[in-house]
């Protein structure tokens, strides 16, 4: 039986259809990959080691009265540049298991215009700018980053640790001062769950650190 004319042009139609779908997948697909594998190779330079004059600054703010120590909270590097900060704990609680996370929202300000800024929001190792007009980088990764040892840390009473956290900047990102809020929290037990009940330092909110992106 032979097949209409509508329906043979019917059938290429939908052919074309299917075939072009296709290769928007492959497409799609290719790109997601060279994302990732771009993504992971960044995040594979991110520096986690503190140089020694970092470490000296700890162990005087620690001697001190301070809890929670970030010697060096301001840096400045140009853009695909990494950079590491060191945050020190002494422990002056029974608890002995703390966790030091950036937390999910903070502030970018853009170079071009100092009185205005940005919700800066992070998950994972990665954040993204929120409401920023700038071209292509709305809920694309401007920011990446690492928190040395997975951001766990046992310290007994009266000891003290420093955790190294590593941040780095796409090479696309847009430059201005990106400010993010660092929780350190403590619990009784592994697993610790930050909240504002449970901050750890010299203060009843996150600490901070900048990056300065030229």
């Amino acid at each position: 039986m032979k097949m209409k004319k509508k329906d043979k042009k019917a059938a290429i139609q939908l052919s074309m259809s299917f075939l072009v779908m296709l290769i928007i997948a492959i497409v799609v697909f290719m790109l997601s990959i060279r994302f990732l594998t771009s993504f992971w190779q960044k995040t594979d330079e991110i520096k986690l080691a503190l140089d020694d004059q970092t470490k000296v600054e700890i162990e005087r703010l620690l001697k001190g009265n301070a809890r929670v120590a970030i010697p060096l909270e301001t840096k400045k590097a140009d853009r695909g540049e990494s950079v590491s900060y060191g945050i020190g704990i002494r422990n002056t609680l029974p608890d002995e298991f703390f966790k030091i996370s950036v937390h999910n929202t903070g502030l970018f300000i853009p170079v071009e215009n100092q009185n205005g800024d940005h919700v800066l929001s992070c998950s994972g190792a990665e954040c993204t700018i929120t409401g920023y007009s700038g071209q292509g980088y709305e809920g694309e990764p401007v920011i990446l980053y690492l928190v040395g040892r997975g951001g766990e840390a046992k310290i007994e009473i009266n000891k003290q640790d420093s955790i190294v956290i590593g941040m780095s900047s796409m090479n696309d990102a847009p430059r201005g001062h990106y400010i993010f809020n660092i929780e350190v929290c403590s619990g009784p037990s592994e697993g610790v769950v930050c909240s504002a009940s449970n901050y750890y330092g010299d203060s009843p909110t996150p600490s901070k650190i900048n990056l300065i992106v030229t």
